[in-house]
């Protein structure tokens, strides 16, 4: 008799960048969705056709982005460092 056990899912909540959009940061795909109010469904069919880049890395398996390349998309100007 093979037995089972129950896996707990693991689900991307929305939830609000705490940081300041001006200075570097990293976002996660959960704050992502939150910004740009889609799913992750839609977050994923974005950036196959492009209008979201692609993650700028991983920490383990969790994608994330720079806010400097996401930030123009939200129509947020990241402030100069020089």
């Amino acid at each position: 008799m093979k037995m089972t056990t129950d896996r707990k899912r693991h689900h991307t909540t929305p939830h609000a960048y705490p940081g300041d959009w001006t200075k570097p940061g990293l976002l996660y795909t959960g704050q992502l969705m939150h910004h740009l109010g889609i799913s992750r469904t839609g977050l994923r069919d974005l950036i196959v056709t492009g209008t979201v880049p692609k993650p700028d890395g991983k920490i383990g398996r969790r994608p994330y982005w720079f806010t400097q390349s996401i930030a123009p998309l939200l129509g947020v100007r990241a402030s100069s460092t020089e």
